[in-house]
């Protein structure tokens, strides 16, 4: 799933997945399930990244690819994943050149508690390494928290 800019910049478009009641299905009918390739909102060039907002409520989701509202020169966007449990390869909300970083929210906001969170990768959400801040990362569980890789 992908809502890039073009290669000579603009901003990067949304994507929202919703299930209200169970769970999303992208191939698996069980769960939400992204067995390869990427979801991302990306800006290539000069603009900002779009957002990310994935909801399953009473599911899971799964994503064995990246995860990624990524910017060049422009601010990074916010991924937000609020299901029961999170099985990630990655996720990255970063800046490259110039701009800020973006957030990562990975819990539940619809009070229900998420039980596990599993990243076999790496989370980042880093500021331009010419100029800009980085953002925040937010992980909350009721019982696991792993990440393999690193937290920057």
């Amino acid at each position: 799933l992908r809502a890039d800019s073009g290669p000579s910049g603009g901003n990067g478009g949304s994507i929202t997945i919703e299930a209200q009641e169970g769970s999303i299905t992208v191939g698996d009918p069980s769960e939400l399930t992204v067995k390869t390739g990427e979801i991302s909102t990306n800006a290539r060039g000069e603009g900002n990244a779009g957002q990310i907002h994935i909801s399953a409520s009473n599911g899971n989701v799964s994503v064995f690819g990246m995860i990624q509202a990524n910017a060049e020169i422009g601010n990074a966007g916010v991924i937000e994943i609020d299901p029961i449990d999170i099985h990630l390869a990655g996720v990255e909300a970063s800046t490259s050149k110039s701009g800020d970083g973006g957030n990562v929210i990975l819990t539940n906001f619809f009070g229900l508690p998420v039980d596990n969170i599993f990243v076999t990768g790496s989370i980042k959400a880093r500021g331009g390494q010419l100029h800009g801040k980085g953002g925040f990362v937010h992980l909350k569980a009721n019982e696991k928290i792993m990440v393999l890789g690193s937290i920057d």
